[in-house]
């Protein structure tokens, strides 16, 4: 099983659990990453609201997960990070210039299921023996025109052995046309 991904409405700053938006990261990432200009926000999750899919369990239950993508990079690349309780925010995808709609952001919420938009899959088509932190598939949300003019999904995927350690950066991202 996994962990279905929904659009519950509007999103503000305060927004434990959001998808695009605009969210703010901790300052010293901009000093400690390397973000180009074509990073996009894509989305945060806190621990706390999925901590009850066992999925989760290497995960813990107290901190947020912030996935972004690289838009402009060929093959694409992507940046998963780790915050307990950050302190100190700048804005971050406010005046994107990515060519889609990525400053409306919009409040997500998690239910046991495994299509569309999900975490924690085990996807045969594209993963061996990794686990996809995150599906994002371009066709899902029509609330928002983000990669809506592609026909698949993103996939975060990471091996389980790097998850348990806590090693984020070895995260890799894949584009599956549904071709």
């Amino acid at each position: 099983m996994a962990i279905k991904i929904k659009i519950k409405g509007e999103s503000s700053i305060d927004t434990p659990s959001v998808l695009f938006g605009g969210v703010t990261v901790e300052e010293d990432w901009l000093k400690r990453e390397s973000f180009s200009p074509t990073d996009v926000f894509l989305c945060r999750v806190d621990l706390s609201e999925i901590k009850d899919f066992p999925e989760t369990k290497m995960l813990g239950d107290k901190g947020y997960l912030y996935f972004f993508v690289d838009i402009e990079k060929n093959p694409a690349d992507c940046k998963v990070l780790f915050s307990v309780d950050p302190d100190a925010f700048v804005e971050f995808n406010y005046d994107s210039d990515c060519g889609y709609d990525v400053e409306n952001g919009f409040a997500i919420g998690f239910s046991a299921g495994d299509k569309g938009t999900a975490m924690f899959l085990k996807d045969e088509k594209v993963l061996n023996d990794e686990i996809c932190l995150l599906r994002y598939d371009t066709s899902e949300f029509k609330e928002t025109d983000f990669l809506g003019d592609l026909n698949g999904a993103l996939y975060f995927v990471i091996a389980e052995e790097d998850l348990k350690r806590g090693d984020l950066s070895k995260t890799k991202l894949y584009f599956v046309d549904k071709k």
